[in-house]
């Protein structure tokens, strides 16, 4: 569970890449789409965070990266597309340090779906780190080497666009 603290920033720096593009939180609504003003005052008080499909679009409308929405930090990826479930993994695995999975615990909202995509989405997230977390339990039998390339075996499940409902 996340601090306050790690609230705000969060929200701080959504807030920060809202102004620097010029968007009024109205308009940021509009673009994300299925969201209201309120929730996005909310995110930017640092009252709630986005769910993680909500932090998808909010990177791509902002061109910021996942990691940086959440640490703070390695804004080097910047413009890094997310188009396929296989991309927002990978983004996933590479803030695994940040405890990246257990803010995805905290923050799919699987069981708030509110709609068929976002339960496909966060049903799909659910599945992947299910699957992952099984294949890290054997990294104490495999080798580093193997495990890299069971983890990129299982990526390349996932290298379908996220609006497909091709979750199961």
């Amino acid at each position: 569970m996340l601090t306050l603290e790690e609230r705000q920033q969060i929200g701080n720096r959504i807030k920060e890449a809202r102004k620097e593009k010029h968007i009024t939180q109205k308009q940021c609504a509009q673009k994300l789409g299925g969201v209201t003003v309120q929730m996005i005052s909310g995110w930017e008080r640092g009252d709630v965070v986005p769910q993680l499909d909500n932090l998808i679009k909010i990177s791509k409308l902002y061109d910021l990266t996942l990691d940086y929405i959440i640490t703070g930090v390695n804004q080097e990826n910047k413009g890094m597309k997310i188009e396929t479930y296989k991309d927002v993994f990978k983004h996933m695995l590479a803030l695994e340090d940040a405890n990246i999975f257990n803010f995805v615990a905290d923050h799919s909202g699987f069981g708030n779906a509110k709609d068929v995509t976002t339960y496909t989405f966060n049903q799909t997230v659910v599945k992947f780190v299910m699957e992952l977390t099984t294949l890290k339990k054997a990294a104490n039998i495999l080798e580093r080497e193997m495990l890299n390339q069971a983890i990129n075996k299982l990526l390349e499940n996932y290298d379908y666009p996220i609006k497909n409902d091709k979750s199961n």
